[in-house]
């Protein structure tokens, strides 16, 4: 085995490489295709005629394949009609104040104000607790 021991690893010479395949010869590229279009671009000459108009004709097609769908027209349905909630909270407590916030349907005054006062309350009870410990 030819190779050295180093720190416990054994490292082998690397296998010969083997010699690519030979390429083949390019096909000449053919004017009046979008090949041929794409050759002229990239050898930066003028396009002929034959090869534009095949581009144009490439794109033209392409679009025609990728263009949206047109437009579905919805047809007039039932109006929705508003869903019971069931039981909700009555106006003016603090559960009232929810039930306006999880429905979003505004939040009228008299609840407001018993939402103040119900965290008014709490704060103080908070703040008196916070002192004692």
């Amino acid at each position: 085995m030819a190779g050295y021991r180093y720190g416990g690893a054994d490292f082998v010479e690397p296998k010969p490489r083997i010699t690519p395949k030979p390429r083949k010869p390019r096909s000449v590229v053919v004017c009046g295709t979008t090949s041929g279009y794409d050759r002229h671009v990239r050898n930066k000459e003028a396009s002929c005629e034959e090869c534009r108009a095949a581009v144009r004709a490439y794109r033209k097609d392409l679009r025609a394949r990728t263009q949206k769908p047109p437009e579905v027209v919805k047809l007039p349905t039932k109006p929705k009609v508003k869903r019971h909630r069931g039981k909700t909270a009555a106006c003016g407590t603090n559960s009232g104040y929810e039930a306006h916030t999880r429905y979003q349907d505004g939040i009228c005054q008299p609840c407001r104000d018993a939402h103040n006062a119900y965290m008014r309350a709490y704060k103080t009870k908070w703040r008196a607790a916070r002192k004692a410990a």
